[in-house]
């Protein structure tokens, strides 16, 4: 009878350990540039090809550009100009990271949600970027 409380007891620590092993696997660090919320380009390209998981990315291009060049599977979609209304469900319990064609939008986004919701961690990507629907970016230095 014992050895089976025991068999029991061991069975609900593996399950919790496995429902609890998110929780417990530290998010990726973000490399910036050194101003104030910009992620570095290898930084952006390294985590959205291996973790991307562990960020909300926002595309906050037009629709039409969207539609004609796409975007990332693990992207969401919220144009610039609908960004205000959509501010309150962004999460705050995962680091967003926030791009468009060439920075512009992305760092006005990015200004709009801190002001919005200081607590929410938040990264733009002040670069050139050509979706192209490929799975990943290229990526440059900004005009």
């Amino acid at each position: 009878m014992r050895s089976l409380l025991l068999k029991y007891i061991a069975y609900i620590i593996i399950i919790w350990l496995y429902l609890t092993s998110s929780v417990l696997v530290a998010v990726p660090a973000v490399e910036t540039t050194g101003e104030d919320g910009i992620i570095s380009i290898a930084s952006f390209q390294q985590l959205l090809a291996n973790y991307p998981q562990y960020f909300y990315w926002l595309d906050v291009r037009d629709t039409e550009e969207i539609a004609y060049d796409g975007t990332y599977a693990t992207a969401h979609a919220i144009p610039f100009e609908k960004l205000a209304q959509h501010i309150p469900q962004l999460p705050a319990d995962k680091p967003i990271i926030i791009f468009c064609h060439n920075g512009a939008r992305a760092s006005e986004a990015y200004d709009r949600i801190k002001v919005a919701r200081p607590e929410i961690t938040a990264y733009f990507l002040d670069a050139h970027v050509q979706f192209q629907h490929q799975p990943l970016p290229i990526v440059a230095i900004p005009y």
